[in-house]
């Protein structure tokens, strides 16, 4: 018998009723009927009875006496004896005698009646305080053991019901017996501990009933152990302590359960969404559809991977839900998830936050199966009669209606019981019986028995139907729904399913669902905010877990009416929060760093840099050589060149940070669109520094693919970024002494791993998956070795430690040049004025030193290709390598230079870097500009006089194998064309990079002050300049100091790199902030046509658009029209000083608002 919290004394002994004739009567309770049977009642949940209802059965337990509502007497044997002795001289026999008793209500107990109660322990005070002193001498008491902890109980129990598994020390029942172990260590330890945060911290364990379900599920399905027990330990939902404490326990076991795929991830538009590694993604990893196949009984079956599960042929096809569902991949997972126990036999439990799908994906599963359902709606009101029986008076009878929940246990239906959370824990408790126990007691006297316990013949039985399922839906216990812990009282009768927001993939396909219509650029942007909001609330920033639910509604308005601006309807979402300021001001603080508008205004402004038109370029430098010849020629010296192989020093391994999650992406576009898409910083301590950055050579095509690794220091870290915007943290402060980070720098190989370059101590780091592999380099200095291990760490030796410290020695410092790493794996260094260069193949782990004439003191190398260098002496001297690595030759041919007077000073001819796009179409030699035809011929230089230099021809059209076979000298001339700009000392380049699809150049260079004589009391000013090769233009774009948290940082640029694939340009500060740049006008036009969408929208009021070039200002104001607008063609030309920018709009449809708008 069931007891419950609302159960009083009457309940305990009889309830009330009608006969047919409709007069009122008295049932005996299961309790009642025991007693004059003489059977065993057990009383499950005593510890829920109110105070004083459990008295009633003292009379009977103690003295086997107790009085009836309705005037019945039950006597105990003894007494019975006395009376039957008594009335048995005046009836004649015995028979007549106990006829005669019973005649007069009086019956005899049983003296075979037994009550085994059961109960949790009570405690001194609270709710469970239910001992009470009378209670205490009715029964004798046995506590039994929690017997979970321990591990001989728990193994000998499972090792009995899957004894395949116990005999296999590779199945995960061991596993699963040593996460259970450690959750329990856990909670032992700090239970025992001295700090009283810990105390009151305590870990979620696994119980017997979980144990043993856990393990029927991985005899089945092993591949799903980390997300199973996640689900059991309800992981997802826990507080960040609790969580983070979880994972510190099951670290050793190598279990990670915070597997947020992408939920916590965001792939964002403004890096790789312009490429195509979001599709490659999806159709490189197992896409789970959902099929129907015919099977082998020629029966329909649902298939989601490798799932099959046979549809049902329902009696009643009406009773089959059918609901809006789109096949997300995170909700088609999940579904396959809750048909792997619904095939098991299992019942089910969704929990998770309000509006998160719940529902959805229950009818969805119940319509995939042709489950008829039935479905109860519980509320705080709710009783136990209610949730079993609802009474009805008919004709003066009161007829007792089925509950869903009967007539589903009858009829094989699939139970629904929603809003679980919101009923007494003492009503729904009574489902524990029905799911655990198979017996649940009707209020009408009724029953509710498995199979095996019906008696047959008896009407009052109601026995379990084998399709009956049960799948109970629930919010989160505690704030902000305000429901009971439905989970902590019978959550481990279940199997539990965590469901949460869907990952940034399944929500912004979901959102494209919903709104066909709706620009993507503002789908993306709502994605990303509600993502923030997601991680705001995890991290216990915020409280109210904004869900799905409200971003669909979101959508489906805008898409229903498209002229409204997003800021209005997310009004609609965030009304109630206005009155809060503290959220108010996090909300705010979420919309700007996704770029939206934090009001509606009618005014926007567009803020990009005007085009001007290059000069003409100027032939600065003329370079002569000549190739071919004898061997004795004096314009060809063969250097000698011995090989080496990579000598690993050691392996490491490497301290992983993982941070789940955005990497605190700041959107620069909101009521004001730039250059600029935004920024974010790395996850380091306020002081450290950021000294390289470089981007992997090839698209991700996975997930978890890291494309932007930065180096910082102080500590000495790699950051690396992935495209699902994850920050990935290796701590090499802990493995190299500080020393080493000085003019360390980072590459990646044609395969996308990253290689660390160590100038200070001659050695490269190659990156792996499972640690660091250290190579040291050939000792071109001959000072012998710089760097030996130690334990985990790498020290220097005492002489370089000491120049380092002192600062000496500089021209002992190895050079490295990395151009050709990441396309043909090549490195080169060298050390300056030394006469030895080193080629290392990374793809063959071998170094070949070339020594260059003992006279010969290097002083720059760039690499035009891999079998062609430009190598520059301390005197300036020019020379191009050539070097064939299939005959191992290394020749080295004298170039004559002779500077132009446009070259006015030595300094024009000192080259800083060199590019060259490696292809060779037709070159139009004489074009006085760039185009497309002859740019990807082009050597380029650059230096801090010219915004680009070139060579005509380009130095990649030079031949740089079987000189030998030239018989005599060929003389070549290579013209150098500048495109000069002003300098000063105050306006140097930094750093430059070459983007090949779009023909663009981009300089990062410090411009020079308003006021020289400041240069030391205030920040540098930064910019970019962007020259376009095609079309012979360039644009200066600013780079303005980033202001974040109160906080002014200086824009101070140490690396520049590119996307290979998108063009997006990303910058690097010292500050250690990330900006990322689109710098390609078309681009540019198709990001401000996706902005208005979402920052101005278009309903017909008042437009705005105003447009600045460096603090040159124009309005550019539409009135909204009537229907059919006002046809024609709107332009307007700026010009300043040569420079222009054109935007034209034409009329549209209704409200005026149609048309083009074109920005040049």
């Amino acid at each position: 018998m069931q007891l419950y919290k609302d159960m009083t004394s009457r309940d305990l002994l009889a309830r009330r009723s009608t006969k047919d004739d409709g007069d009122s009567t008295w049932i005996y309770s299961p309790l009642v009927d025991a007693a004059l049977k003489g059977e065993v009642m057990i009383l499950d949940g005593i510890n829920r009875l109110a105070p004083g209802v459990f008295a009633v059965l003292e009379s009977l337990v103690q003295e086997r006496n107790v009085n009836l509502f309705d005037g019945t007497c039950l006597v105990s044997p003894k007494r019975w004896e006395v009376l039957v002795t008594t009335f048995q001289e005046s009836e004649g026999t015995r028979e007549k005698a106990e006829a005669f008793l019973n005649s007069r209500k009086i019956f005899q107990v049983s003296p075979n009646f037994r009550i085994i109660g059961l109960a949790l322990p009570p405690s001194p005070s609270g709710p469970n305080a239910w001992l009470e002193d009378h209670m205490a001498s009715i029964l004798h008491f046995h506590v039994l053991p929690n017997q979970r902890h321990d591990r001989k109980f728990v193994s000998e129990i499972l090792s009995s019901l899957f004894p395949e598994m116990a005999q296999d020390p590779s199945s995960p029942l061991q596993k699963l017996l040593a996460v259970s172990d450690a959750l329990n260590s856990a909670n032992t330890a700090r239970s025992g501990g001295e700090d009283s945060s810990s105390q009151s911290l305590e870990l979620p364990t696994l119980s017997l009933r979980q144990l043993i379900r856990l393990a029927k599920r991985l005899k089945v399905y092993p591949e799903d152990f980390e997300q199973q027990v996640g689900n059991s330990l309800l992981y997802p939902l826990l507080p960040l302590a609790s969580r983070q404490a979880v994972d510190q326990s099951l670290l050793p076991l190598g279990v990670r359960l915070n597997h947020k795929e992408a939920t916590l991830g965001m792939f964002k538009e403004h890096e790789l969404a312009k490429t195509e590694s979001p599709k490659k993604e999806i159709a490189s990893q197992p896409e789970l559809k959902i099929e129907i196949e015919i099977g082998k009984e020629g029966r329909e079956e649902i298939v989601i991977g490798k799932v099959r599960a046979e549809r049902r042929t329902p009696k009643d096809p009406a009773l089959i839900p059918k609901t809006l569902f789109f096949p997300v991949p995170k909700h088609v997972s999940r579904l396959q998830d809750m048909i792997k126990d619904f095939q098991l036999g299992e019942h089910l439990l969704l929990i998770g936050n309000q509006g998160v799908g719940k529902n959805v994906l229950t009818d969805h599963m119940l319509f995939l199966l042709q489950c008829e359902r039935e479905y109860t709606q519980l509320h705080r009101d709710v009783t136990v009669q209610t949730l079993t029986l609802f009474p009805s008076l008919e004709e003066g009878k009161v007829v007792w209606k089925d509950s869903p929940l009967v007539q589903a246990v009858r009829e094989g239906r699939i139970l629904v019981v929603d809003e679980a959370d919101k009923a007494p824990v003492e009503v729904t408790v009574v489902l524990k019986g029905l799911v655990e126990d198979g017996e649940m007691l009707l209020s009408d006297g009724r029953r509710i028995v498995r199979q095996e316990n019906h008696v047959p013949g008896d009407p009052t039985e109601i026995v379990i139907h084998p399709l009956f399922r049960l799948i109970v839906l629930a919010n989160r216990p505690g704030f902000p729904f305000k429901g009971n812990n439905f989970f902590r009282e019978c959550g481990d009768c279940f199997s539990t399913h965590v469901i949460e927001n869907p990952d940034v993939e399944s929500f912004t396909q979901m959102l494209k669902f919903y709104g066909p219509n709706v620009d993507v650029g503002t789908i993306n942007k709502l994605v990303s905010f509600f993502m923030d909001l997601t991680v705001m609330v995890e991290e216990g920033t915020l409280t109210y877990p904004y869900s799905l639910r409200e971003v669909v509604n979101v959508v489906k308005h805008l898409n229903a009416f498209p002229g409204e601006h997003v800021n209005q309807v997310l009004s609609n979402v965030f009304h109630f929060d206005a009155y809060d300021e503290e959220v108010q001001r996090l909300l705010v603080g979420v919309l700007r760093k996704n770029g939206l508008p934090l009001e509606r205004e009618h005014k926007v402004s567009v803020k990009i840099s005007p085009t001007r038109p290059l000069q003409s370029p100027e032939q600065t430098e003329v370079w002569q050589f000549s190739l071919g010849g004898d061997r004795g020629d004096a314009t060809t010296n063969m250097c000698s060149v011995r090989i080496h192989e990579l000598h690993k020093l050691a392996k490491l391994g490497c301290p992983v940070e993982m941070h789940e999650g955005l990497y605190e992406w700041q959107e620069s576009r909101g009521h004001t669109f730039t250059e600029q898409l935004g920024h974010w910083r790395l996850r380091a301590s306020p002081g450290s520094q950021a000294t390289a950055m470089v981007t992997s050579p090839l698209p991700p095509s996975k997930s978890e693919s890291f494309y932007l690794h930065v180096l910082g220091s102080s500590p000495f870290n790699l950051h690396s970024f992935s495209n699902q915007g994850r920050e990935r943290i290796l701590s090499l402060s802990s493995l190299f002494s500080s020393y080493m980070a000085s003019s360390s720098f980072v590459t990646t190989t044609r395969d996308g791993k990253v290689v660390i370059l160590l100038p200070v101590v001659n050695a490269i780091v190659l990156v792996e998956d499972d640690g660091l592999l250290v190579y040291t380099l050939p000792d071109i200095l001959g000072i012998g070795p710089l760097v030996d291990v130690f334990g985990s760490k790498l020290f220097m030796n005492r002489t370089r430690e000491r120049e380092v410290v002192l600062g000496i020695g500089k021209s002992r410092i190895i050079q490295f040049n990395s151009s050709f790493a990441q396309s043909n794996n090549i490195l080169i260094s060298w050390a300056n004025f030394s006469n030895k260069l080193s080629i290392i193949d990374l793809a063959s782990s071998q170094i070949f030193v070339v020594d260059l004439p003992n006279d010969f003191q290097i002083l720059t190398v760039h690499v035009v290709s891999p079998e062609l260098f430009l190598i520059i002496d301390r005197y300036d001297a020019r020379f191009f390598g050539f070097w064939d690595p299939e005959r191992v030759v290394f020749n080295l041919t004298p170039v004559s230079s002779t500077s132009l007077p446009a070259a006015a000073s030595p300094s024009y001819t000192t080259y800083e870097d060199l590019a060259s796009p490696l292809s060779s179409p037709t070159v139009d030699h004489r074009s006085p500009v760039f185009s497309p035809s002859n740019f990807a011929a082009s050597t380029l230089l650059v230096n801090n006089h010219s915004y680009v230099i070139s060579t005509r021809p380009s130095l990649t059209s030079v031949p740089t194998k079987n000189h030998h076979q030239i018989r005599s000298p060929e003389r070549r001339d290579v013209a150098v064309m500048s495109y000069l700009r002003e300098y000063s000392e105050y306006n140097k380049r930094v750093a430059s990079v070459l983007i090949p699809n779009f023909h663009l150049w981009v300089n990062a260079v410090r411009v020079e002050h308003d006021d020289p004589g400041a240069f030391e009391q205030t920040p540098d000013k930064f910019a970019l300049e962007v020259v376009d090769l095609a079309n012979g233009t360039m644009r200066v774009v600013n780079i303005s100091v980033i202001t974040e948290k109160g906080v002014n940082f200086a824009p101070d640029v140490v690396a520049i790199t590119t996307s290979p694939t998108s063009g997006t340009v990303f910058t690097l500060h010292k500050s250690g902030h990330v900006r990322a740049w689109t710098l390609h006008l078309p681009n540019l036009e198709e990001e401000l046509d996706s902005w208005k969408k979402y920052s101005s929208g278009s309903n017909g009021g008042e437009e705005k658009l105003v447009l600045e070039f460096d603090g040159m200002r124009a309005d550019t104001g539409k009135e909204g029209g009537s229907e059919g607008g006002s046809g024609g063609e709107e332009k307007l030309v700026l010009e300043f000083d040569g420079m222009r920018a054109d935007t034209g709009k034409e009329g549209g449809s209704e409200g005026g608002s149609g048309g083009e708008e074109k920005l040049v």
